[in-house]
């Protein structure tokens, strides 16, 4: 195992900088989900800890080891992809095999290593087969089979499960927690998926054009997000925005309705961008409301219920409580728990 740091790291293809200075630290035994949306920079980042992408600039360490100039095969990483990369001629015993055969290692050692991850992936009915008879959350293990074999310090995941179908999402997730618990390796992972990053992160860092717009533990990120941009990324459905004007105890909407807030921050006269979660708004008494919507959509998703509306220009999702069963078209009397509101700088969207 190894820990990792990347210092001032940047990318840039010609004069188009795609990665712009990334400083931080991942400890030993650490699993980080770089999340962001596509097009951010993180599978760029990824590749260049593999050894697949030069560094425009800055250091990567692994274990306290500068690593710009070393070849992949000299890094002592695994990396698991989307595709599975497997060879389609070979059978899962070879597939997970065969780095270790060109590496010189011993038929025992080869056999004792290949045994070991084929019990702890249940893969020991399939060491026969080849690919093509495998389902793809199977091959998806065949993969990671593949890495585990090579006992590496630090496994790269290049988002490995979005070839799936979402039941078999679920039970990857499960699968690579598992893996985590057991090995205890050093873990990167790249995803799209604000879920996968939620479930699976020690820490997650959120990208955004190539910048980090915030490091930290999955709750940290939903509970105090760092930027607007977090804030609507992370999190289903997304968060309500209300930019308004600040004055004393209200915020001033654009629409001209002025909403009384008791802990808004004390800056009057700043623009600034009023956060609400769907599941801080709550239906309230028509006289105790702040203020009415009608719902243009009610969502069912399992046990939660959502409704859609508009309040002053801007849409609003309310989480409904148990039993609330509105029509679309129905008038909503609403109001937030203010003790959850985020407050976000309405020009440079930084966290207030």
């Amino acid at each position: 195992m190894a820990d990792l740091q990347f210092r001032n790291v940047k990318k840039s293809y010609g004069t188009n900088a795609v990665v712009h200075g990334v400083d931080m630290r991942i400890a030993d035994g650490e699993f980080l989900v770089i999340v962001g949306p596509s097009g951010c920079g993180k599978s760029t980042l990824l590749r260049m800890v593999a050894g697949l992408e030069p560094i425009s600039s800055g250091e990567i360490l692994i274990d306290g080891r500068v690593v710009n100039d070393l070849e992949p095969k000299d890094r002592d990483i695994a990396m698991v992809f989307q595709n599975y990369a497997l060879y389609p001629h070979m059978s899962v015993y070879e597939n997970m095999a065969y780095g270790l055969k060109i590496r010189g290692f011993s038929k025992d050692d080869v056999k004792k290593r290949v045994d070991k991850a084929a019990g702890i992936l249940e893969l020991g009915s399939l060491l026969d087969r080849k690919p093509k008879q495998l389902s793809g959350g199977q091959r998806q293990r065949v993969a990671m089979g593949r890495a585990i074999v090579r006992e590496p310090k630090v496994f790269l995941f290049d988002e490995p499960l979005s070839n799936l179908d979402a039941k078999l999402r679920v039970e990857m997730r499960l699968e690579i927690q598992k893996l985590h618990a057991e090995l205890g390796t050093t873990c990167i992972y790249v995803t799209h998926d604000q879920i996968e990053a939620m479930t699976l992160s020690d820490r997650m860092l959120v990208m955004n054009a190539g910048r980090v717009e915030h490091l930290g533990t999955p709750e940290q990120v939903y509970s105090a997000p760092a930027t607007q941009f977090v804030a609507n990324f992370i999190g289903t459905p997304a968060m309500t925005f209300l930019p308004g004007v600040l004055s004393a105890g209200r915020l001033e909407l654009k629409s001209g309705f002025s909403l009384p807030i008791a802990n808004a921050p004390t800056t009057l006269g700043k623009h600034a961008t009023l956060g609400i979660r769907p599941e801080h708004w709550a239906l309230a008494d028509k006289k105790l409301a702040l203020f009415s919507m009608r719902a243009d959509m009610i969502e069912w998703v399992g046990a939660d219920a959502f409704a859609y509306g508009q309040f002053a220009g801007q849409g609003v999702i309310v989480r409904l409580p148990d039993g609330a069963r509105p029509r679309v078209g129905e008038m909503l009397h609403v109001e937030f728990d203010v003790k959850h509101a985020h407050w976000f700088d309405s020009d440079t969207g930084v966290r207030l």
